[in-house]
């Protein structure tokens, strides 16, 4: 008796499996009915009807994947991914240019070498501020300067400075 009614349930799954409504497959996709037929007609994919056989969307899913690997193939050139790298290497480089032309464009280390030589002025002011309020006063600048530092080699860290520790502007 268990074997009749596994094979029965086994064989109204597979009848399932063929008859999916469509209103159920637009919920499994996401998509509308309009966007359904259009990939259906565009792919030829077995998913336009008012029922879908899920064994054949299946089957053509997969022949379809294997007649295009090479187009979807993440690393062959005039792939999607790689258009898009490079359409975004694109706008930055026109990007760089229109601030470069519009004056705005300011180099990284010529920026990282004035901040770093501010810091060292403003910790030549902290040995002022030890003169005459003490230690305490000098340590407190330090370590807001220390901060300071790390911050801005945070922000260029490609520069040659912000491995070099050079923060007194000697250099």
């Amino acid at each position: 008796m268990a074997r009749i009614e596994k094979a029965r349930e086994e064989d109204l799954r597979w009848r399932y499996y063929r008859t999916i409504p469509q209103r159920h497959w637009r919920e499994f996709s996401g998509r509308q009915a309009k966007v359904l037929r259009e990939q259906a007609a565009r792919y030829g994919l077995p998913f336009g009807e008012r029922t879908v056989d899920l064994p054949a969307v299946v089957r053509a899913l997969h022949d379809f994947l294997a007649a295009n690997a090479r187009k979807l193939a993440a690393d062959e050139p005039g792939d999607p991914p790689a258009l898009e790298k490079k359409r975004e290497e694109d706008w930055r480089m026109a990007r760089l240019k229109r601030h470069i032309l519009e004056g705005a464009h300011l180099p990284r280390a010529e920026v990282h070498d004035a901040l770093s030589r501010l810091a060292a002025r403003i910790r030549r002011c902290g040995e002022s501020l030890q003169r005459q309020f003490g230690p305490a006063a000098l340590k407190i600048l330090d370590d807001a300067l220390s901060d300071a530092q790390l911050e801005i080699d945070n922000l260029y860290p490609d520069s040659p400075r912000a491995h070099d520790g050079d923060v007194d502007g000697d250099t």
